[in-house]
């Protein structure tokens, strides 16, 4: 308890500081979402950047969604990290995935910090129904 007091304050702190500006609060958007986009307005909004791949995703919801950061390959296993743009959040997930067997080992989590020490359990079969089948449909191409 006496760590979370000090902690609690320092946050609030950085908060109120961090907080928008008279000048700042009322800038707008220069851009409008079109009516006709098939592109969720918030995730477009936070797209990532031109250097991550997009993952194309069966769901037209989930489409646009998906972006892969990083892919390597060793002792036959996919070691994938991609992002899942949000409409309030975003998702940073780790896989492992063996594309001979269709098994999929994930750990998810709010921030990619998380990633690298991630626990991401057994192996498991991909299910055609999951949003995994796009991402292991993708990498084992």
């Amino acid at each position: 308890m006496k760590l979370k007091l000090p902690l609690l304050i320092v946050s609030l702190f950085f908060l109120v500081a961090c907080s928008p500006s008279d000048d700042t609060a009322n800038v707008q958007s220069i851009q409008e979402p079109s009516a006709t986009n098939d592109v969720v307005p918030e995730v477009e909004a936070t797209a990532p950047k031109a250097e991550l791949t997009p993952i194309p995703m069966s769901d037209s919801h989930e489409n646009g969604r998906y972006f892969l950061t990083s892919h390597t390959t060793e002792n036959g296993v996919e070691n994938v990290e991609y992002i899942r743009k949000g409409n309030e959040s975003d998702a940073y997930v780790k896989t492992q995935i063996k594309c001979s067997s269709n098994k999929v080992k994930k750990y998810s989590a709010d921030n990619p910090a998380a990633l690298i020490s991630a626990d991401m359990g057994d192996w498991v079969t991909v299910d055609p129904d999951w949003t995994d089948a796009d991402s292991v449909k993708f990498i084992c191409k």
